[in-house]
């Protein structure tokens, strides 16, 4: 048992770092995080500042969470990030997960129709727990979903949204995931930056004073005529 909770434990601390060092690698880009287990947790919003998204995924490390997970609520929440916002760029999910789920109708129809709305690809980095773990990058479409995993999988697979599947188990197989999203999520990225007005008080008041000066000095002009006739 004790093994068994080390090597689940190095496997969270291995998709952190992964996922830690795309968003370092990658300063210019907009990261929201997403923590969830029985509940979806919403550790950061969209920013551009990474210490933000990396200080989440290091508390995400901390203490161990419930068994049960509600993956339909956790995916709805991060879908739900990209709807007020302006399309200014490629956009994807990075869902990582040692587990799968049954969605229920409403929730697979929500998401189906939420993806391609909002052009949202999906990305879902499988964390194999055993030898055991089924094969998500090798099964077809058209297997007997008996396994959560491949449930999730086969759905995943059936939306008309871009999609793939990646299996980790390792540094080196987590390492190639993130690097593989990296190249495929690599389209120019828009943004609009508010930047501060310039000031120009300075010509404001010379013009200001160069106004009053000729005012006072056609009153001059004037007086000087009327004493003159």
């Amino acid at each position: 048992p004790g093994r068994a909770i080390e090597a689940s434990r190095t496997k969270n601390d291995i998709a952190r770092e992964a996922l830690a060092s795309l968003v370092a690698e990658r300063p210019g880009n907009r990261y929201a995080l997403t923590l969830f287990n029985v509940a979806p947790m919403r550790v950061a919003p969209f920013t551009d500042d990474a210490a933000i998204v990396l200080a989440g995924l290091r508390a995400s490390g901390i203490g161990r969470g419930p068994s049960e997970t509600d993956m339909g609520r956790a995916l709805l929440a991060a879908i739900d990030a990209f709807a007020d916002r302006d399309y200014s760029g490629s956009r994807a999910i990075i869902l990582v997960s040692d587990g799968g789920a049954r969605l229920a109708e409403g929730v697979r129809t929500r998401i189906a129709r939420e993806l391609v709305r909002l052009r949202v690809a999906l990305y879902f980095v499988y964390v194999k727990s055993s030898p055991n773990s089924p094969n998500l990058e090798t099964v077809g479409t058209d297997v007997d979903a008996s396994l959560e995993e491949i449930a999730l999988h086969t759905f995943f697979a059936g939306l008309n949204t871009p999609y793939r599947v990646y299996e980790a188990e390792d540094p080196a197989s987590m390492a190639a995931a993130v690097a593989d999203i990296d190249a495929l999520q690599n389209l120019p990225l828009t943004t609009f930056e508010r930047v501060p007005r310039i000031d120009y008080r300075g010509e404001c008041f010379a013009l200001a004073l160069g106004g009053t000066l000729a005012l006072l000095a056609l009153g001059a002009t004037r007086r000087s005529l009327e004493l003159v006739a």
